[in-house]
């Protein structure tokens, strides 16, 4: 219970998301212990009261005997080669690779589409209709629903919600893989490659259903300035090396689009002397473009309005617009008055932490890391060449630093909570040390087990290592008591340790395989988010279990060694 509690209190939506795993087994362990001391201790009575007590006896416990004798004449090595195997674990690290939470096992996922062109809703709709055609003519896709002008209803936890906008369109879809595809990715990087080739006016992104904490892309690298005018180009050399790193897809950026429009420069000598206010040819010129609503006529089904508008098809026919009528009838042109400028505007400005701001995002193909992809664009990212420029790095790796140390703060007071009470129990820093050492060598364990299954170092993995706190110490405090016992029974050092392992093994192996048993359906179910904890938990408990009860009796030979007489 000690080694879990602490994950009750993970901050963030992680915690929030994997809150039920450490209250279940709380509750669980506490139920178990509470029929243990109750109903147990009758039941044995009954069933066992008349039957006499076996002797363990066998090749098995034999073998024991023969090995551990036979690793007390050679503790260096086996220390030596203990130490090794934790190092060499932790230096594969990064072949294992690091992952936060994996997608979502569901046939659904969706498609997000931009229309780069501009406003009109109708446009949207047509080129959606594009898309649309293209599901229909692919095979795995069973169903779909498209949502223009916003996007479809919230269907999903960490799923974004979009507003109303014109020039947004949002497909959900249904998808039949058959055993084409092992899960969404690859046809989700099919679909992203095929859809990007459609239309060159669209920024479409299919994205899968996440878990956890919703991370809009794995790949997110804030670029920000004080100078808005440096922020494009150092955008565009941040997408170069993007391009040229191998696993990187679908780079793109939130970086508004430029759109031209007429800024009409009005000369005021030249109204002055054509007897014009520039207020009310202001209003004439935007009367003539967007028109002006004169009157209403009531109708038998309600109103309806009536509105005047000029007849301004190009900017010749705004430049030739007559304004300032007189009584006479007669004007001045609006060419007479005034120039037209092409300007570019931006519909938008981003701003991150108070500075001007240009998001460039990224997609990692399947077989490739995120954090390794990051670590390749620093090395060849040239700072020197945008002094103004300062990168910021989020997504994923910053999900994994933030969410990573949150979990290994948990799990250090779990530690110092688990310390605490074998002090208590043992009343001794010397044993209580030898049963914490089965903690590195069941996540040495774990980490072995991950690389040859080949499951990154996820969020939930790491959990499972986390959780390997309390069940390894488990193994160790029944071995260390075992030996104990010998030790007051009379017996020596080395004869303690024998016969202590071999009063332990029985009961630490069966508890070792039944664990094991029960985590076998989810290690084989293939689920990203469950398989690498089962792996993590199983690989670690039995490469402990082996470990322990082989190196304790070895650590207590040469702690209390020099001290061989009973307690």
């Amino acid at each position: 219970i000690a080694a879990f509690s602490p994950l009750l209190f993970i901050p963030s939506i992680v915690g929030d998301y994997i809150i039920s795993v450490p209250q279940v087994i709380i509750i669980s362990l506490s139920a178990s212990y509470v029929v243990s001391i109750t109903l147990r201790p009758c039941l044995s009575y009954l069933m066992f009261n008349h039957m006499d007590a076996k002797v363990q006896k066998g090749r098995l416990f034999r073998y024991i005997e023969n090995t551990i004798n036979w690793l007390l004449r050679r503790k260096a090595l086996v220390l030596t080669s203990v130490l090794i195997i934790t190092v060499v674990a932790v230096l594969i690290i990064p072949k294992i690779g690091l992952s936060f939470f994996p997608k979502a096992d569901k046939d659904i996922f969706y498609i997000n589409i931009t229309n780069k062109d501009g406003i009109n809703i109708d446009d949207t709709e047509v080129k959606a209709e594009k898309i649309e055609a293209y599901l229909r003519a692919e095979p795995h896709i069973s169903h779909y629903l498209t949502t223009v002008g916003g996007g479809v209803p919230r269907f999903w936890d960490t799923m974004r919600t979009y507003g109303k906008a014109s020039d947004f369109a949002q497909i959900l879809v249904q998808v039949d893989l058959n055993d084409d595809y092992e899960n969404n990715t690859g046809l989700v990087e099919k679909l992203q490659a095929d859809l990007n080739l459609i239309d060159p006016t669209l920024k479409i992104e299919v994205k899968e259903l996440e878990k956890g904490e919703p991370i809009e892309a794995p790949i997110t690298i804030e670029v920000t300035s004080k100078k808005l005018e440096d922020i494009t180009d150092a955008k565009d050399y941040t997408k170069e090396i993007l391009e040229r790193i191998e696993g990187v897809t679908f780079i793109r950026d939130n970086e508004a689009i430029a759109i031209n429009s007429y800024e009409i420069n009005y000369d005021n000598k030249a109204l002055v002397a054509a007897g014009l206010a520039l207020p009310l040819v202001q209003a004439e010129v935007s009367y003539a473009i967007n028109g002006k609503e004169v009157a209403t006529i009531k109708e038998l089904d309600g109103f309806t309005a009536v509105a005047i508008k000029g007849e301004v098809a190009d900017s010749e026919a705004l430049l030739d617009l007559v304004i300032g009528h007189d009584q006479a009838g007669t004007g001045v042109t609006l060419k007479e008055v005034a120039t037209l400028e092409v300007v570019q505007n931006r519909s938008s400005i981003n701003k991150y932490q108070g500075d001007y701001a240009v998001t460039v995002l990224a997609n990692v193909k399947s077989g490739y890391n995120s954090v390794e992809i990051m670590k390749e664009f620093e090395e060849v990212l040239n700072k020197n060449e945008y002094p103004t420029i300062t990168w910021l790095y989020e997504g994923e790796q910053t999900s994994i630093a933030n969410n990573f140390g949150d979990l290994g703060m948990m799990a250090m007071f779990a530690g110092f909570l688990i310390l605490i009470i074998l002090v208590i129990q043992f009343n001794s820093f010397g044993q209580t040390a030898i049963i914490l050492m089965s903690i590195p060598l069941a996540g040495a364990g774990a980490l072995f087990g991950l690389y040859f299954t080949g499951y990154p170092l996820s969020f939930t993995a790491l959990l499972g290592i986390v959780s390997l706190m309390g069940i390894v110490v488990n193994n160790a405090i029944l071995l260390m008591d075992s030996i104990d016992k010998r030790r007051s029974e009379g017996l020596n050092i080395k004869d303690s340790a024998i016969e202590g392992s071999k009063k332990r093994i029985r009961p630490i192996l069966l508890t070792t395989i039944t664990t094991i048993s029960g985590l076998i359906p989810l290690m084989i179910s293939k689920s990203e988010m469950f398989a690498p904890m089962a792996i993590a938990i199983g690989s670690g408990l039995l490469f402990s279990t082996v470990i322990t009860l082989l190196v304790i009796p070895i650590l207590y030979r040469i702690l209390y060694g020099k001290k061989d007489q009973t307690v």
